[in-house]
């Protein structure tokens, strides 16, 4: 059985007054399968900060009435969608791609080594059939990133993903990451990669 792979990739850049959007593009090729890892196992995950619990609480009650009511994104409405959970191997991957950012001045899909967010969820161990995640800096608090990212097409659209079952935020300095995700179903084997903007 094959199992379509969908990352779906937004970037947003905040600049003052300045709003700088980088369309998605698409990408195909070959994926082998993951061997499963731990997150316990990976280095440096006991230091994380967590958001508590009623944090959490706020953080999906406010993507979940998006996805509840239906949204319009560039003037398209999108219907109401499941809603998400929150896992705790996304926050991971989610906050350390922020601390990265943060620790080595930069603003990207992309790590210093190059890995997108389905190859950093792979080294986590989360095993993907759909995956996305949104970016954000300089915003003071969660309400003011949402309110952004609605306002941006591509991020808009990623929040309304019908694919979708899992979420998390992290937050490091001045940098949000928001990642999106749905597991593979047991005994599945990934045979091929592909990016989108999520509108499809």
């Amino acid at each position: 059985m094959v199992y379509n792979l969908i990352l779906c990739f937004s970037f947003l850049v905040f600049s003052c007054f300045n709003v700088q959007v980088i369309e998605p593009h698409e990408v195909k090729s070959i994926l082998p399968e993951v061997e499963d890892v731990s997150v316990t196992e990976n280095n440096g995950l006991e230091e994380i900060d967590y958001f508590d619990k009623n944090e959490i609480d706020k953080i999906l009650y406010r993507i979940n009435s998006l996805r509840k009511k239906g949204c319009r994104c560039d003037g398209k409405f999108y219907k109401p969608v499941r809603q998400l959970k929150w896992n705790r191997m996304l926050y991971v991957s989610a906050y350390k791609h922020a601390k990265s950012m943060h620790d080595n001045d930069y603003f990207s899909h992309y790590s210093p080594e190059g890995k997108d967010i389905g190859e950093r969820l792979d080294l986590l161990g989360y095993k993907w059939q759909y995956a996305g995640e949104n970016l954000a800096e300089g915003q003071k608090s969660f309400d003011e990133a949402m309110h952004d990212w609605i306002a941006s097409p591509t991020h808009c659209i990623m929040l309304m993903n019908p694919n979708m079952e899992e979420v998390a935020v992290a937050k490091y300095g001045s940098y949000w990451v928001q990642h999106f995700g749905k597991q593979m179903p047991k005994n599945a084997r990934r045979i091929n990669e592909r990016y989108t903007d999520g509108s499809k």
